[in-house]
């Protein structure tokens, strides 16, 4: 959370001033600005009008006039109030105001001390002058990529940022044209925003670009030296690089290109080629940098966001949820929502690794338990509706990011390492399954270690079960039901009996030339040891059956060529 001082003071300090005939002059990020509706003070509290507010610093603004609810969203930051409520909330965590947020002539109003507080800008009024100057706080920051020093730049016209290199100038204000020309570096970058109401793809453009490229300069001949895909904001772009091979000098030219809604955002570099892989790293780092302040989500940062269609299914929450609260590996996710919503996709990832999984709504209520698999450290939750539900949803709300079916997101950290990734279900493995839970409990009830548990599922399986080739389902459930299965749904089969009682256990599949087979690996006494129930089952007539439940690793392992782990 972005500098959680008590806000008290700021709001003490702003309302130390009242404004009569003559209002006070506000300058934003040393602009001076002209509200179209004037700032109102309330029992001694300074309010802004929230719409032009929101507009004047770039963050998204979400009004539901049903539920009297107002977002004001920016910068990993999700402010939330309620008409009538000195509750407002940040980032999912609840907070005490001084105001509540007023309706003043069909006009919404926001304290400015608690706005400007959690979104870091800076306050400073001039009370003699009567001025009142608010300076985002990020405005000017210095970054490093690779030792080389960046700065932000904010381009409001387009509610965008980017790094450029720190030397860079502005070199027309009109065209927003950046870059160094001199002789030792000759680079610059135009900034575009297209209007695309015929929904034209990237690829489309590009194919235009091309075209037009090819016109333009008639005289040499163009040749794409690469294309290269990009994700920033949270949206796919491309990178395309050309040079003209029969021009002196070699200009080089790139464009990036991301399409928003009906936006096509474009970065347009032009250069001589003196230093092709410095020049190209420093585009990229400009790339990787562009950020659309109203919908941008870093990930690696702290967020949480509740996204248009949470209130328009009236969703709500039984437990407070909020950016990187802490979890010992899984927390209670319960509430309501529309009942005709049958069922919630919720996504947890840590950096690479996902899982997915679903929580079934019942009469427009759910209660689950959200689990982070990964060990110690932030996951990423994101809450879906089922795509296929078949819900209206109110066209008025603007959606805070394209993907229209998320409810909300936010970062949860663990605190704990324990191996309960491999206790949990998968796509194949159905350990919650009640079937397949009463089963394992029922095959180990007179067992009390783990090795034990382990042996008597692994007995039973070989003594009920029979190998199958011929059946495609890869699925434990069906291996239940049916007492055979091939080797992947066997083995998976024991896996989730393992996992209905807590054991952790996992899928490997080992690769050679000629053929893959899959094993199940079981964690005992602080170790994972092989466990092979297919080929147990296909050797069980003879003495040495017993072999594949505990192998030799090393050995096992040197049948293949390739050994990869394939669940969670």
């Amino acid at each position: 959370m972005k500098k959680l001082l008590i806000v008290l003071i700021l709001i003490i300090f702003i309302s130390s001033f009242s404004y009569g005939d003559n209002e006070s002059t506000i300058f934003y990020n040393n602009e001076m600005i002209d509200f179209t509706h004037s700032v109102i003070v309330h029992e001694d509290i300074t309010l802004f009008p929230a719409e032009e507010f929101s507009e004047l610093i770039g963050a998204q603004y979400l009004w539901n006039d049903l539920d009297k609810v107002l977002v004001i969203y920016r910068d990993n930051t999700f402010l939330k109030f309620t008409l009538d409520s000195t509750i407002g909330y940040v980032n999912g965590k609840s907070f005490i105001m001084d105001t509540s947020i007023i309706l003043n002539d069909s006009i919404l109003y926001v304290p400015i001390g608690f706005i400007t507080e959690f979104l870091d800008i800076n306050v400073e009024y001039d009370k003699l002058n009567k001025i009142l100057r608010l300076t985002n706080n990020e405005y000017n920051i210095y970054t490093t990529y690779k030792n080389y020093f960046y700065k932000t730049i904010e381009i409001p016209k387009f509610n965008i940022n980017i790094d450029i290199p720190y030397y860079w100038d502005l070199l027309d204000e009109e065209t927003l044209l950046y870059g160094k020309k001199s002789n030792y570096e000759d680079i610059t970058l135009n900034v575009r925003v297209i209007k695309n109401p015929d929904d034209i793809s990237i690829d489309e453009y590009i194919n235009t670009l091309h075209d037009y490229t090819e016109y333009v300069h008639d005289e040499g001949e163009i040749k794409l030296t690469e294309e290269k895909t990009f994700t920033t904001s949270g949206f796919n772009g491309k990178l395309i690089t050309y040079n003209y091979e029969q021009i002196e000098g070699q200009p080089i030219y790139a464009y990036y290109i991301t399409k928003v809604n009906d936006l096509l955002y474009i970065l347009d570099f032009n250069f001589i080629n003196k230093d092709l892989p410095q020049l190209l790293s420093t585009i990229e780092n400009i790339i990787n940098s562009f950020e659309i302040k109203s919908l941008a989500i870093d990930s690696t940062d702290e967020h949480y966001i509740e996204y248009p269609k949470f209130y328009n299914l009236d969703t709500t929450l039984q437990y407070e949820i909020y950016s990187n609260m802490q979890a010992y590996n899984n927390f209670h996710f319960v509430g309501t929502i529309n009942p005709l919503i049958e069922n919630i996709r919720v996504t947890v990832e840590k950096n690479s690794k996902i899982i997915n999984f679903n929580i079934p709504v019942i009469d427009g209520t759910f209660d689950e338990e959200i689990y982070l698999p990964f060990g110690l450290g932030k996951h990423n939750v994101s809450i879906f509706i089922d795509t296929e539900s078949d819900i209206v949803i109110n066209p008025e709300l603007v959606d805070l990011e394209i993907q229209s079916n998320l409810l909300m997101k936010f970062s949860v950290i663990n605190i704990s390492d324990d191996f309960i990734r491999y206790t949990l279900p998968d796509i194949n493995i159905l350990p919650n399954h009640q079937h397949i839970l009463s089963m394992a409990y029922l095959i180990t009830r007179d067992s009390l270690s783990d090795y034990a548990k382990a042996y008597d599922i692994y007995k039973y399986i070989l003594e009920n079960v029979q190998v199958n080739n011929e059946k495609i389902s890869q699925n434990s459930y069906d291996v239940y039901l049916y007492n055979e299965g091939n080797n992947i749904a066997i083995t998976n089969c024991y896996v989730s009996l393992l996992r209905g009682i807590g054991i952790p256990s996992r899928v490997y599949k080992g690769t050679n030339r000629n053929s893959s087979h899959n094993w199940a690996e079981v964690y005992l006494n602080n170790n994972w040891y092989i466990v092979d129930p297919t080929f147990g089952i296909l050797t069980k007539d003879h003495p040495d059956n017993k072999n594949y439940f505990i192998v030799n690793k090393e050995d096992y392992y040197s049948n293949y060529d390739i050994i990869e782990e394939v669940t969670n």
